[in-house]
């Protein structure tokens, strides 16, 4: 099981002097009523210690796949022309292609997110685009630590992509792409391309939802 890594109550507040926090999620039983799963599977996930747990279950929602289970959507309704998706992500893939990440979601073919993935014998962070079942690749850098601060920055055509691996650190880049699609999309997490043999868990906590603050 991924160890719980202390996180003070500013990170979980705190928002720059122009962003506001919209909402923020706590993980706690039940789970928000703003959330909905697009293939759940009840067994292979769960709340505790202010964190949701998702194990890495088999299957992708890259290009042809669409099998991916236990994808966790809200809507992100704010009313600014920027907005903003947090999470810290713990994980620890090891086989190629196990993955997590943050997502901003249109459907299981229109796409983009933030991945934590196993690739080679290297694990990755890697911005996903996906269109019309075609993906491609934004930007992507070598990453050891355990846990990650990801940020998805929406505008209204594009996503920029940031991470950091403390609290206390300043955002890299990660790259941009052009948003695959028109119309609502919905803030995401997701785990996949796990063993069949072999049980491990993504533990995802203080996501939060901002905009911009003219």
């Amino acid at each position: 099981m991924i160890g719980t890594l202390f996180i003070s109550a500013a990170a979980i507040s705190a928002a720059d002097d122009n962003q506001k926090v919209v909402f923020a999620e706590r993980f706690t039983a039940p789970l928000d009523a703003g959330w909905a799963w697009i293939r759940e599977e009840p067994k292979a996930w769960k709340v505790e210690n202010g964190a949701l747990l998702l194990r890495v279950l088999a299957g992708y929602l890259y290009e042809g796949d669409n099998d991916a289970r236990n994808v966790l959507l809200r809507k992100a309704t704010v009313t600014s022309n920027v907005l903003i998706l947090e999470v810290f992500l713990e994980n620890q893939p090891k086989i190629l292609y196990e993955h997590a990440g943050l997502y901003w979601y249109y459907d299981d073919d229109n796409y983009v997110c933030l991945l934590k993935e196993q690739m080679g014998k290297e694990v990755r962070l890697r911005i996903v685009r996906e269109k019309d079942a075609r993906g491609d690749i934004s930007g992507e850098s070598v990453y050891d630590a355990e846990g990650v601060w990801f940020r998805l920055v929406i505008t209204s055509d594009k996503a920029t992509g940031y991470y950091r691996p403390t609290e206390n650190e300043g955002w890299q880049k990660m790259g941009q792409v052009d948003l695959p699609s028109k119309g609502e999309a919905k803030a995401g997490l997701n785990a996949g391309g796990g063993p069949q043999d072999a049980e491990r868990w993504a533990r995802f906590s203080h996501f939060r939802i901002l905009e911009q603050v003219e």
